[in-house]
């Protein structure tokens, strides 16, 4: 079935309920010709409907448990998996893992990609659950971005160990004597890759297009 068969029919049963009325689905309809939109939030928009009385018809109407306590109870460990700005984006977070069954709460559960998109990354089966817009709003503004770790939220942040301070170059005595290699290896890890790198491209074992790319994939992991 199409997206606007299933608007037509999700506004005829929320008229059938008397949660609006012909007049104002018609209003709303006409404005979603003009706007786009799914019926449900255009409705929601002109004021014509309560957001609780939408969510637990859409429920319904979609065949889909309604999740109205958005605690999280998943490791962290799985969480991190999946980026802050795809949940921010398609609108959902991860509530409740079982079985290897992870809970989604979403504002779209029939959004299939974005399910799939998550089973794949975390290894689980994924059950899609319908949530308010405003209350998956308001769970998705205490995570942090996404370089931050979203272990904050499930109040399982281990100790982060700090920073390792790196250690000034050894100051070498000017000598036309080799130096041992236990005092050349005792010279800070940058100097080390840096002095390996420069073998490397002068061996001819890789070239400079090969060390671009291998340093923009590691930027884009970090």
């Amino acid at each position: 079935m199409s997206e606007a068969s299933q608007d037509a029919l999700f506004g005829q049963q929320l008229l059938r309920c008397g949660l609006i009325t012909q007049a104002q689905l018609d209003r709303a309809l006409e404005m979603q010709a003009g706007i786009g939109g799914k019926i449900g939030k255009v409705l929601l928009k002109m004021g014509f409907i309560q957001e609780s009385h939408l969510s637990q018809q859409l429920a319904k109407h979609l065949g889909v448990d309604l999740h109205t306590s958005l605690n999280i109870d998943v490791p962290a460990s799985l969480i991190e998996k999946i980026p802050s700005r795809v949940m921010r984006e398609k609108k959902f977070v991860p509530v409740s893992l079982n079985n290897n069954v992870l809970v989604l709460a979403m504002a779209d559960p029939c959004d299939f990609e974005t399910i799939e998109e998550v089973r794949f990354e975390t290894g689980c089966t994924v059950k899609a659950v319908l949530a308010s817009e405003t209350e998956l709003d308001e769970v998705l503004l205490r995570f942090n971005d996404e370089d931050e770790s979203l272990r904050r939220e499930v109040g399982d942040l281990e100790d982060i160990p700090a920073p390792e301070v790196e250690e000034p170059p050894l100051e070498l005595e000017h000598s036309s004597a080799p130096l041992p290699l236990e005092t050349l290896m005792r010279q800070p890890p940058r100097i080390k890759v840096d002095a390996l790198i420069e073998l490397l491209l002068r061996k001819g074992v890789i070239t400079q297009d090969d060390l671009e790319a291998a340093l923009r994939e590691q930027a884009r992991k970090q």
